[in-house]
């Protein structure tokens, strides 16, 4: 079990692991008893899953989050719906012994105004216009792929870049 908590739920985890082993879990944490999104939680793990260390709050808000190692280093990727750019960020992620830090914003992807109504969860969910993204880094390029709703066709979406992060 990697996080328990008597009202917070942890939807939608991801993990990576880095090359000393360290595994990494960010999750959307959502307050079930306030019913309202939290950011974004991270718990890491140095025995292979054994154990975990306490979930700490990455200060990143957003849904459907994913993490990956690009030169040994652990960034966060994250649809955010909310707010005044709306868009697929990715921050790297600073692993201390007791703390968790961020990097500035990278914006990958502008959602161009196509944000979600907040509030009650399940109103979100109705009027999401992006999201699910997922990221492949190989040999100096990324493949960014995630869904998106523009003018009422979904479709599937990818995008390649070339890493300078």
């Amino acid at each position: 079990c990697f996080f328990a908590h008597s009202d917070i739920t942890p939807f939608e985890t991801r993990s990576a692991q880095l090359a000393d082993g360290t595994i990494a879990i960010i999750f959307w944490a959502y307050d079930l008893k306030k019913s309202e999104n939290l950011n974004n939680h991270i718990v890491i793990s140095r025995d292979n899953g054994k154990t975990w260390s306490k979930a700490f709050d990455t200060g990143l808000a957003g849904q459907a989050s994913n993490l990956f190692v690009y030169e040994d280093r652990l960034f966060a990727l994250q649809a955010r719906r909310t707010g005044n750019d709306p868009g697929l960020f990715i921050n790297e992620i600073f692993i201390a012994d007791d703390k968790i830090s961020t990097g500035s914003d990278i914006c990958l992807w502008s959602a161009n105004g196509a944000k979600g109504k907040t509030g009650e969860i399940n109103l979100l969910f109705e009027t999401i216009k992006f999201g699910q993204p997922s990221i492949l880094v190989r040999n100096g390029e990324i493949l960014l792929v995630f869904w998106s709703a523009v003018s009422g066709n979904y479709r599937i979406e990818i995008h390649g870049f070339k890493a300078n992060i």
